[in-house]
């Protein structure tokens, strides 16, 4: 059995965006682990990630746990994958850590256009959420899709890393065609992007490279 220990833990839900609702939101939350160097060095497989978990808090709000180890997310970081990157940078850190700090420093100072496919990706299929299920969602496809649509374009743009939501999109009924003009609006922002396509993968590669050696 290889060891394992909890690096930190964020909110990537409702939470980070500050649209969580009393008595409806629940909470997502990722916890990122590490495994031992000596099992990796052994050649033991080790997981990506781990089966979901669902728990019901103190406040009597389910929590549900996404759980990742840092050598996949450090992978997917370099990719652009953008729930990834809302891993490492939310603004809702439930347990801090140095390591999580000195991660947040790297991807603050490697812009690149590679979230971009994700973020579209993701929008897109929001979008689709709500046409497909109207009665269901009640809107909550529309504004997911802007939402994700609108801080992709800010990241694009400036790297910026802004959850905070208008009120147009939290409190206001949002058509079709207002979400396509978000997403609209975020292929043009990868299209003026001054970024590279990928980031410059070495700060993640000696960041792991340090964690590993420094679990010896």
């Amino acid at each position: 059995m290889c060891e394992l220990k909890d690096l930190w833990e964020t909110e990537h839900g409702s939470l980070m965006w500050g649209m969580f609702v009393p008595g409806k939101s629940d909470h997502d939350r990722c916890h990122v682990r590490q495994i031992s160097t000596q099992c990796i060095l052994e050649g033991r497989r080790i997981p990506e990630t781990w089966p979901q978990s669902h728990q019901i808090g103190p406040d009597g709000v389910e929590i549900d746990n996404t759980y990742l180890e840092i050598g996949h997310l450090i992978n997917q970081l370099i990719k652009g994958n953008i729930n990834n990157i809302w891993y490492v940078m939310s603004p809702v850190i439930i347990h801090d850590s140095s390591i999580l700090q000195d991660l947040r420093k790297i991807v603050l100072e490697n812009p690149s256009r590679a979230p971009y496919h994700s973020l579209k990706g993701m929008a897109i299929s929001q979008l689709k959420d709500e046409i497909r299920r109207p009665r269901l969602s009640g809107g909550k496809g529309y504004r997911t899709a802007a939402r994700t649509a609108l801080f992709g374009s800010k990241l694009l743009s400036r790297w910026e890393f802004d959850f905070n939501v208008p009120e147009s999109i939290v409190n206001l009924e949002i058509s079709r065609e207002m979400v396509e003009t978000t997403i609209s609006a975020l292929d043009d922002a990868y299209d003026s992007s001054p970024y590279p396509d990928k980031p410059d993968d070495e700060p993640f590669r000696q960041f792991l490279y340090k964690l590993r050696m420094d679990d010896i």
